[in-house]
C-alpha cells in the first residue's frame, strides 16, 4: 500500500529502520519494490527534485502508486533534500506521500520558518515531513575543509527546531558524509544517544551512508535511527552493472545525462593524467559522482569539497585546498576543475593560478550567474575581511563547459540571483536582450530560450574582455551596479543579499542617481526597477550611503581617489564616468 513515513515508522516499530533508496531512473523502481517484498519489509522510494523533473512528476508518482497498490509491502514516495518550499508544495499536490525540506544551510530561525510552512501544508494533505538540522557535508577520503565538529547537529538546536516545526523525521549530522566517501565514517554515538533522548518520538534519519561499515550501520539502527538513506552506492552499482552487462554499448556515466560530454571535451584541451575537482557541499552531491565516473575512463580523479557560500571564499581556506592538491601529487601538467557557482569558480580558479605557479583550469559552472558571467573572463579571487575579491589574478580557463540543464536543480533564489547579471548585460550593451527579458512573464518562460540568452551574455563579455583584458578600459562597463553591490554584500556580511540581488540594487540606485543629475535618460531607472521586480530581485535596501563608503574606498575601481562609475546613457548604452566618492554621497540612501 501507498503510505507516508509516520505509517511506515509505526509499522516497523521495534523491527529496525526503514530503508530509503534514491531512485534515479524508472528501471530501478520495480527492482527496489521486489527486493522489499523478498525481505517482507516496508520501503521508502525517494527522489531528488532534479530526478522528479527529469522523469516527470506525474508519470513518476503514477508508477510508484500503481506498484505500491499491487505490492505485499507498504511503500512511501519521498522527496529528498529539497530546498524550495514551492517545489515541495507542488510535490504534495501531485501525490508524494512524504517530503523533506532541507534548510540546513540557512540560519536556524529561517530554517524553522520555512519548515513550519512546509509542515502546515503537508500535514493538511496527510503528507509526512522530514527536516534537517546540522550540515551533512562532502569530502574526499579524509580531506575535510572544516572540522567535523562544525558539521555536527547541536542537540539544543535540534530540540528547538523539532518543538517549533513539529516535523515527523529529522536528518541529523553525526559524522557521516554524502558522496563517494571511501574511508570509514567516524560516528559520534554519544551525540546520537543524546539526540535520541532529547527528541523522543521524532524519527531520526541517517544520511550519507556510503563509507559507514555494516557494524556501524547496525549499531546506528539499534541506537535509534528509523530511516537509513542509500543513494550513491545504488547509482554507482547500477551504472557498473549496466556497463558490464552491455560491454559493446556506449559506456553509461550519468543517469540524467548531465555533464555527459565533459570527458571528451576536456580531452580536447588536456593531455595530462590527474584531475582535481574543487566543488562545494551543495553542488558535488548533485553532479560530482557522475562527473567523476565520466572522467575516470581516461584520468585519475580526486576531489575536495568546501562549504557553500561566500564565507568559504576566504584567504585562510586556501592552505587546505593546496594541501589537497599536494596530497594528490598534482603536478604542473595536471588539471583543476571548478565545479559549482561563482564562489567555487573564483576560489578554484585562484588555486589553479597560484598552485605551482599555475596549472590548467576548466570551469564547469552550475549556477546561472556563473554561466553568464563569473566563469568567463579570467578573473579569479578570494575575499578579505575588508572587502570582496581583493586578492586575485587574471587567469583564463582552458575551457568553460556550460550545461543549462544544471539550472533545473537550482533553488529559485539562485535563478533570481543569476538574473541580476543577465539583466546587467541588457542594460550595458544590448537593448534587444533587455526587451527580450522584459517580454517574458517569468523565468519558466525564459528557460525555453536559455541557450540563446546564455550565449548572448557570454558573447558580450567575450567582446569586452578581448578589448580590455586587465580591467583598465571598456571592461569596467561589466561593473555596472557593482560599486554599490560589493559594498552592500560586505555591509551585510554576505548574509542578507546574494551577489545578483546586490547588483540589482546597485543598478537601480546608481541609475536613479544619474537621472537626478541628468547623466542618464529619464525613465531608465523605472525600466530597471520593473524588470528587477519581474525576476524577484530587490531594487533598494535602505542603507545610508555613508555606511557603504569605507567598503567603496577599497573598491578596485577606486584609483588615486578617482572613482570609475559605470552609468547608462540609456538602456543598452553604457559609459564610464570619472568622479569620486562624493558623487555617491549625493544619494542619501540606497
Amino acid at each position: 500500500m501507498y503510505k507516508n513515513l509516520i505509517e511506515l515508522f509505526k509499522e516497523n516499530e521495534g523491527k529496525g529502520a526503514v530503508g530509503a533508496f534514491n531512485l534515479h531512473c524508472f528501471e530501478m523502481l520495480p527492482a527496489m519494490i521486489q527486493a522489499a517484498e523478498e525481505l517482507n519489509v516496508p520501503i521508502i522510494i525517494q527522489t531528488s527534485l532534479g530526478t522528479a523533473e527529469y522523469i516527470g512528476f506525474e508519470p513518476l508518482i503514477a508508477a510508484v502508486k500503481a506498484l505500491a497498490e499491487k505490492s505485499s509491502v507498504n511503500v512511501a514516495l519521498h522527496m529528498d533534500h529539497c530546498k524550495s518550499v514551492e517545489a515541495l508544495k507542488k510535490a504534495i499536490d501531485l501525490g508524494y506521500s512524504s517530503v523533506m525540506y532541507d534548510g540546513s544551510a540557512l540560519p536556524i530561525e529561517e530554517n524553522i520558518k520555512n519548515t513550519q510552512e512546509v509542515v502546515e501544508y503537508a500535514h493538511a494533505h496527510g503528507v509526512s515531513v522530514e527536516g534537517e538540522i546540522g550540515s551533512i557535508g562532502g569530502a574526499e577520503e579524509g580531506v575535510v575543509v572544516e572540522k567535523d565538529a562544525a558539521m555536527y547537529t547541536k542537540p539544543e538546536d535540534a530540540l528547538h527546531y523539532v518543538n517549533e516545526t513539529h516535523v515527523d523525521a529529522l536528518a541529523v549530522s553525526i559524522g557521516t558524509t554524502h558522496g563517494q566517501f571511501k574511508s570509514k565514517a567516524k560516528i559520534n554515538y554519544e551525540l546520537l544517544t543524546e539526540l535520541k533522548a532529547k527528541l523522543g518520538p521524532v524519527g531520526l534519519v541517517l544520511h550519507g551512508g556510503t563509507g559507514v561499515s555494516d557494524e556501524d550501520m547496525k549499531r546506528c539502527v539499534r541506537e535509534g535511527m528509523k530511516k537509513i538513506n542509500v543513494g550513491t552506492e545504488l547509482n554507482k552499482s547500477y551504472i557498473e552493472v549496466v556497463n558490464t552487462t552491455f560491454p559493446d554499448a556506449t559506456p553509461l556515466t550519468s543517469l540524467r545525462n548531465l555533464l555527459g560530454p565533459a570527458n571528451e571535451k576536456i580531452k580536447e584541451v588536456f593531455k595530462g593524467k590527474k584531475i582535481m575537482i574543487i566543488s562545494d557541499d551543495q553542488v558535488y552531491p548533485l553532479y560530482g559522482d557522475d562527473l567523476t565516473l565520466n572522467l575516470e575512463k581516461d584520468f585519475k580523479v580526486n576531489h575536495v569539497v568546501v562549504p557553500h557560500g561566500e564565507k568559504s571564499k576566504r584567504f585562510d581556506m586556501l592552505p587546505t585546498l593546496y594541501k589537497a592538491c599536494l596530497d594528490f601529487k598534482l603536478t604542473r601538467t595536471d588539471l583543476i576543475i571548478a565545479l559549482g557557482g561563482g564562489v567555487i569558480g573564483d576560489m578554484a580558479g585562484f588555486v589553479a593560478s597560484s598552485y605551482l605557479r599555475g596549472v590548467k583550469l576548466v570551469q564547469i559552472p552550475t549556477s546561472l550567474l556563473a554561466q553568464v558571467d563569473s566563469s568567463v573572463g579570467g578573473k579569479v579571487a578570494v575575499d578579505l575581511p575588508e572587502g570582496k575579491n581583493l586578492v586575485g589574478a587574471f587567469y583564463h580557463p582552458s575551457m568553460v563547459l556550460i550545461d543549462p540543464c544544471t539550472l533545473k536543480t537550482l533553488d529559485p533564489h539562485f535563478i533570481s540571483d543569476g538574473m541580476g547579471e543577465v539583466i546587467k548585460y541588457g542594460c550595458i550593451k544590448d537593448k534587444k536582450l533587455f526587451d527580450q527579458l522584459n517580454s517574458y512573464q517569468n523565468f519558466e518562460e525564459l528557460y525555453e530560450f536559455i541557450d540563446e540568452i546564455i550565449y548572448n551574455c557570454v558573447n558580450i563579455k567575450r567582446e569586452v574582455v578581448e578589448k580590455d583584458q586587465f580591467d583598465f578600459g571598456d571592461r569596467l562597463l561589466l561593473n555596472f551596479g557593482h560599486t554599490y553591490a560589493h559594498a552592500i554584500e560586505q555591509y551585510y556580511h554576505y548574509e542578507k543579499y546574494s551577489h545578483g540581488e546586490a547588483v540589482g540594487i546597485g543598478m537601480y540606485q546608481i541609475t536613479k542617481l544619474a537621472e537626478s543629475l541628468d547623466l542618464t535618460k529619464t525613465g531608465s531607472s523605472t525600466q530597471i526597477k520593473e524588470i528587477l521586480q519581474k525576476y524577484n530581485l530587490p531594487y533598494e535596501c535602505q542603507v545610508e550611503t555613508k555606511n557603504l563608503i569605507q567598503a567603496i574606498s577599497l573598491d578596485k575601481k577606486n584609483i588615486n581617489n578617482s572613482l570609475s562609475v559605470v552609468l547608462l546613457k540609456e538602456i543598452g548604452n553604457s559609459y564610464v564616468y570619472q568622479t569620486n566618492q562624493e558623487f555617491l554621497l549625493k544619494k542619501e540612501r540606497v
